[in-house]
């Protein structure tokens, strides 16, 4: 029983983490990035700054530095900076014009890395970098909020018709929901030349 708790867990995590940032609200979270219309990739929610990285297929330091000054200062004190781990790579490439990694490892224990002096966090529901995608998310978390209804139902399925022999099947279900209160305090890079 403890390992369907730990998978059942782990399933909900990753998916609810993925519905905070491309949910699209039916039957599901609003996410911060994702077409509400069309449930694509294809554009952040109405009222998130949108910047563009200033190339057509990749992110550019110059692109980084528009989007850390698109927002207003009182959201960039708490605000921190998502990509996926593949973005994570490119963007530890990125060089000032002397040479300097705009990358700063941080040594402390469970602190995470910097760019431009703002945290960075990897998460895997987040875009790769890909023309018109918003491969880095920037932004003021407590700005989302996030209901959750108290419980979860498990139900264990008898019904042959859903199941080959000697298989078992068990549905867990939960109801959460979560939107974005202040989109003004976040910024998506999206990549575009201009």
């Amino acid at each position: 029983l403890d390992i369907l708790a730990d998978l059942f867990a782990e399933a909900m995590a990753v998916d609810e983490d993925t519905q905070f940032l491309t949910g699209t609200g039916g039957g599901r979270p609003y996410g911060v990035l994702g077409d509400r219309a069309t449930g694509t990739n294809a554009a952040i929610v109405t009222g998130v700054t949108d910047v563009n990285s200033g190339s057509a297929s990749a992110i550019t330091a110059d692109g980084m530095i528009d989007l850390i000054y698109s927002l207003p200062a009182q959201y960039r004190r708490a605000a921190v900076l998502m990509a996926t781990r593949t973005t994570h790579r490119d963007l530890r490439k990125l060089k000032d014009g002397q040479g300097n990694y705009l990358w700063q490892q941080n040594y402390a224990a469970g602190q995470p890395p910097t760019i431009l002096g703002y945290p960075i966090l990897e998460d895997e529901g987040m875009p790769a970098i890909a023309a018109n995608n918003y491969p880095v998310l920037y932004g003021d978390w407590k700005n989302y909020v996030i209901v959750d209804r108290v419980g979860m139902t498990v139900e264990r399925i008898t019904d042959s018709t859903l199941m080959g022999q000697n298989t078992v099947a068990v549905f867990a279900r939960r109801r959460l929901g979560g939107q974005l209160v202040a989109p003004w305090s976040f910024a998506g890079l999206q990549i575009a030349a201009s």
